[in-house]
């Protein structure tokens, strides 16, 4: 009886979890634990992802990870300390991570895979998103990270790359290189019908992946690693997914952030965006400001805080509508207090 009640237990935990992390009240999360929150044990070691029930690694030989804040302050699997790097989660005390490519054994690859509380239904829209982190001692990026859904199961006699096509794939214009904050992978797609599991990973190989080196040095410097949390699936409205994005051109290309109440921001005027990203460069080409959110704004100072002065800045956007529409705008704009 104590072996059910722990379980009822268990499982009311996950819904009451999954329903946390749905888009909207009317939208179900089918992914079981998506946060890494619920676990049976603490993690004391890397490779331990299978106690983040219901996750597991599809492949033999694969090992991702499992951290958490509450595994011991001096093991490799803490949070926001660990061996990988230094990061909050996205939302929680916990989150998963993975190798995604690595120059030294050609091809060798981690995934998380997770069986979906429902069926997928045939023809039906389904929207998925998570977020990543680049670990900080990595110095590659892989910008091909994507899901894939399937009926059945997944699985590999090796930690290779599984030879699967993902229905979600990470943009090209979506950068994942950001080791400070977590970025939003996205995408919906039609269901063929019956797909019960939900696999994540980069389904590239080593000569097809979409890397880039970032710099460093040291044993990161041949691979590339991510932090994965946040993840959700579920059924899209066919309303919503029928809404159009756009960007508001010409752009500004003048502001006055002087506190008067008059144009004291930079602003880009859009809507419906999944992915934004603007990078604000001084007339040195050195990067002074980035922004990821469709409705921040720049009030004239640089990442650190600092005040910027007169002058003509440059900047370059990036974004990807709801309706898979591609953005890529560059010009200038001129600060005047």
């Amino acid at each position: 009886m104590k072996i059910i009640s722990s379980y009822l237990r268990y499982v009311f935990r996950v819904i009451i979890l999954s329903s946390c992390f749905s888009f909207n009240a009317t939208a179900q999360n089918l992914v079981p634990n998506g946060s890494f929150e619920l676990n049976d044990s603490c993690p004391k070691d890397i490779g331990e992802i299978s106690l983040a029930r219901p996750w597991v690694s599809p492949s033999i030989g694969g090992s991702p990870d499992y951290y958490h804040s509450c595994a011991d302050p001096i093991s490799s699997v803490r949070v926001p300390l660990n061996g990988f790097g230094y990061q909050y989660p996205k939302t929680g005390q916990g989150y998963a991570g993975f190798y995604t490519f690595n120059l030294i054994f050609q091809d060798l690859r981690e995934y998380i895979q997770v069986q979906l509380t429902d069926t997928l239904k045939a023809n039906h829209l389904y929207h998925a998103r998570f977020y990543v982190s680049l670990a900080d001692q990595f110095q590659y990026t892989t910008r091909t990270i994507a899901a894939y859904f399937s009926q059945t199961p997944v699985s590999s006699g090796n930690p290779y790359v599984l030879p699967y096509t993902p229905q979600i794939i990470n943009s090209k214009v979506n950068p994942l290189t950001d080791t400070l904050g977590w970025t939003l992978i996205s995408g919906t797609f039609k269901a063929k019908g019956k797909e019960k599991y939900l696999t994540i990973g980069n389904f590239n190989t080593d000569a097809t992946s979409d890397t880039l080196f970032v710099g460093g040095s040291g044993w990161g410097s041949r691979y590339s690693y991510y932090y994965i949390d946040d993840i959700s699936v579920i059924e899209e409205d066919t309303v919503t997914h029928n809404k159009s994005s756009s960007i508001e051109t010409p752009l500004p290309n003048i502001f006055t952030p002087n506190s008067d109440g008059t144009n004291d921001v930079f602003k880009i005027k859009s809507e419906n965006l999944s992915v934004f990203n603007l990078k604000i460069y001084n007339r040195w080409g050195l990067l002074i400001k980035e922004l990821k959110d469709a409705n921040a704004e720049w009030d004239g100072k640089t990442n650190a805080g600092l005040e910027c002065t007169d002058g003509v800045y440059y900047y370059m956007l990036n974004a990807l509508g709801i309706d898979d529409k591609q953005y890529s705008e560059k010009g200038f704009v001129q600060l005047i207090k």
